[in-house]
């Protein structure tokens, strides 16, 4: 498919997050990439390659708006509160400089409003009035990246996402943990959106105010246990492994301010909506190679138990 590389700004590419995989992505598919940070931010891990490395304040809209004047697509990947923060100041910058698509923070599941996970859920609800202001600003698209929990953040964490726990060897599956739902590795979201914002204009106009369904893998829990028991060698013998409602889960995790078990056990829920297979972007039309699942499995095996115990 031929490409149309463009002018992409950033913010939120440094810290590690996803915001740092869609700057690598963006950079090795030939797009033109800048930069914005806080002054006071660490530039350090931004790489070579990119156009420029701009400091600003969030919510000054003049100076934001003066260093996207020409740029092609807006990326947006900052942390909930600085979402809540500046994000809006961030868009009216976007307009007033007339970049014609915006990537809001979104990096979650589908946040439509009929969506189970938005009802449940109020980050996701948050993220709507975003959607619902560039459209109104009348000057860009957006472009909603979907990719549920990611892959290998998500396995770091233990318990409470996937309901597996490497270095507790302990698992907590979900309705028999047999559901499947999607998930998605960093490098994915980044390489999957570097390419659709790479696409021709009349291929881009699709994605306008529309979700793109990012994906690495489409497992159950027990698919992911399997791995992980591959990896280090080991057998549901030697783990603690239980079994819970995820209706039960979740309504336990509703209670509390931010129970990231609501969103783990929703999207591992029959039905509610952590299964998109059937919307994943072609891959094949785009250039990019499936990911295999025990090797990023591996490696996180390898990184957890590798780690020195935790001090008494």
């Amino acid at each position: 498919m031929p490409q149309q590389l463009r002018k992409i700004t950033i913010v939120g590419a440094t810290g590690g997050g996803v915001g740092s995989w869609i700057l690598k992505g963006a950079l090795e598919a030939g797009h033109t990439v800048s930069v914005v940070t806080r002054p006071e931010s660490d530039i350090s891990s931004i790489p070579s390659g990119v156009a420029a490395i701009h400091r600003a304040a969030y919510d000054d809209v003049a100076a934001v708006t003066a260093l996207l004047k020409g740029q092609d697509v807006l990326v947006l990947a900052i942390g909930f509160m600085a979402m809540k923060a500046v994000q809006g100041h961030l868009i009216t910058a976007a307009a007033a400089a007339g970049v014609p698509w915006i990537v809001p923070t979104e990096y979650g599941s589908q946040t439509v409003v009929t969506d189970p996970l938005e009802l449940l859920n109020p980050i996701f609800a948050g993220k709507a009035a975003f959607r619902k202001q560039i459209e109104e600003l009348g000057v860009a698209g957006w472009i909603g990246v979907v990719n549920n929990p990611w892959t290998e953040f998500s396995l770091r964490r233990g318990a409470p996402a996937f309901g597996i726990d490497i270095a507790a060897r302990k698992a907590t599956l979900y309705d028999g943990g047999n559901t499947k739902f999607n998930t998605t590795t960093y490098p994915k979201v980044g390489r999957t959106l570097a390419a659709v914002l790479a696409l021709p204009d009349a291929e881009l106009a699709k994605y306008r105010n529309a979700w793109l369904h990012a994906s690495s893998f489409h497992v159950s829990q027990r698919d992911f246990l399997a791995s992980v028991l591959k990896a280090a060698g080991e057998s549901e013998s030697d783990w603690v492994i239980e079994e819970r409602s995820a209706e039960e889960v979740v309504a336990e995790a509703a209670k509390e301010p931010f129970d990231s078990r609501l969103l783990y056990a929703t999207v591992a829920r029959a039905g509610y909506g952590g299964d998109y297979n059937d919307k994943v972007v072609d891959y094949a039309a785009l250039g990019i190679e499936q990911e295999d699942l025990d090797t990023v499995v591996k490696s996180v095996v390898d990184e957890i138990r590798s780690a020195p115990p935790p001090s008494a």
